[in-house]
C-alpha cells in the first residue's frame, strides 16, 4: 500500500511537472505570436512607405501626381500610431515618441516635392528644390526605420522576458 502511494505521489509529481512545462511553452508561445504580429505589422509601415515614396518618385519622373496624397496623422501608420499604438507601446515611450517628427517630415517633404508637379518645364526649373525635398523624405525615412526597429527591439526584448516568469 505505501508503494503504491509512493508511485501514485511520483506520478502526480511528474504530472505536475508537464503540465508546468505545457504552460511554460504556451506562454513562451504567446508571447512569441505577439512579437511575430508586431514584427509583420511595423514591415508593412515600412513597406507602405517605401512604395508611397515610390510612387512620389514616379510622379516627378512621369509628370503627374500618381498617388494619394496624405500627411501623417492621416496615413494608416498615423491613424495607428495616434490611436492604439499608443497603447500597445506605452512603455516604451522614450523612443514612440521620437517617431512622430521623422515621420512628419517623410510626408511633409514629399508633399512639397510634389508641388512642382505641374508640367516638365516646371519640374526641370524646380529640379534643385526637388531634389532637397527626396533628400529629405530619404533621411526622414531612415530615422523612422531605425527608431521602427528599436522599438520592436525593445517590444520583443519586455514580452520574451515577461513570459519567462
Amino acid at each position: 500500500m505505501a508503494r503504491s502511494a509512493a508511485t501514485v505521489q511520483d506520478f502526480m509529481d511528474k504530472f505536475r511537472e508537464v503540465l508546468k512545462e505545457v504552460d511554460e511553452n504556451a506562454n513562451f508561445s504567446s508571447a512569441y505570436a505577439r512579437v511575430m504580429f508586431e514584427t509583420v505589422h511595423l514591415a508593412m509601415v515600412k513597406l507602405d512607405h517605401i512604395i508611397y515614396k515610390s510612387k512620389a518618385f514616379s510622379s516627378v519622373f512621369n509628370g503627374e501626381i500618381e498617388l494619394q496624397q496624405t500627411d501623417h496623422t492621416s496615413c494608416a501608420f498615423g491613424k495607428w500610431y495616434y490611436n492604439e499604438g499608443q497603447q500597445q507601446f506605452k512603455d516604451f515611450m522614450d523612443i514612440y515618441r521620437r517617431i512622430e517628427p521623422p515621420h512628419a517630415d517623410f510626408h511633409a517633404h514629399i508633399k512639397d516635392a510634389l508641388e512642382y508637379v505641374v508640367d516638365d518645364e516646371t519640374i526641370i526649373k524646380h529640379r534643385d528644390e526637388i531634389l532637397h525635398h527626396f533628400t529629405r523624405v530619404e533621411e526622414a525615412s531612415d530615422i523612422l526605420f531605425g527608431l521602427l526597429d528599436q522599438l520592436l527591439q525593445r517590444f520583443e526584448e519586455k514580452v520574451l522576458q515577461e513570459s519567462d516568469r
